[in-house]
């Protein structure tokens, strides 16, 4: 009777495991051993790897050395998008044998003047993973996906935060987000950025970072747990 009550209780346990593990939340920390999948990510040098509106230019870090560089307005209500398509594959945490990707991304942005209807607005697009194999971004086409754009207004950030005009501030439009790639891992993802000019004072961003990891899936860790218990209950018995 004992052992049975052993056995029952072991199945029990690898069962109530999976069930944690499948309801396991998103965790806020940075993505440890992952690279920066981001080239250029600071302006410091010409920025190629960059699709860019015409209303966008190089300015300058706020009373700082000229050769530190970040993105601002060059025409208010021009063309204020910012893009870049993104391999995240040489990254040391990628496996194409998992199929959930947590994405994390981390931007400073800044503003002259504090005022309504400033702000940035953030996007990632990706394509699909049977897309995985092409090598060449230009052969994408158009993006698969679009997530929810994340929107800080600075208006809203200096009532929150007491942020004031004229200083970095590092915001994080995706944290270590599970959700957004939770049964599949594309290859090619697309950081885009919108800067929110009216007209008369500036504002920029800078210093994107953009950090991934591929896991197993929490619903193929819980099978695992499950089959697990399974099996052990069948050999005892």
């Amino acid at each position: 009777m004992s052992r049975l009550l052993v056995r029952e209780g072991a199945l029990f346990t690898l069962t109530l495991l999976a069930m944690v593990v499948f309801a396991m939340p998103a965790q806020a920390e940075p993505i440890d051993g992952s690279t920066n999948g981001v080239v250029n990510a600071g302006f410091d040098s010409e920025w190629d790897s960059w699709e860019h509106g015409s209303g966008l230019t190089f300015g300058y870090d706020y009373e700082a050395d000229p050769v530190n560089r970040f993105v601002m307005c060059l025409v208010p209500m021009s063309d204020l998008l910012l893009r870049q398509i993104v391999d995240v594959s040489p990254n040391p945490l990628w496996n194409e044998n998992y199929h959930q990707m947590i994405i994390d991304l981390t931007v400073d942005i800044w503003a002259e003047k504090v005022e309504a209807g400033y702000g940035i607005t953030f996007w990632l697009d990706w394509w699909e993973e049977d897309k995985n194999s092409i090598s060449d971004p230009t052969l994408l086409g158009e993006p698969d996906g679009k997530s929810d754009p994340v929107i800080y207004m600075f208006t809203d950030l200096a009532d929150q935060l007491g942020y004031v005009s004229k200083t970095w501030l590092t915001v994080n439009p995706f944290n270590r987000d599970e959700e957004l790639f939770a049964e599949f891992q594309p290859r090619w993802v697309s950081v885009e950025a919108e800067l929110i000019q009216p007209g008369g004072y500036g504002v920029g961003v800078d210093n994107f970072i953009l950090t991934t990891e591929c896991v197993p899936e929490p619903a193929t860790l819980s099978l695992v747990l499950v089959l697990s218990g399974l099996a052990l209950s069948r050999r005892w018995r």
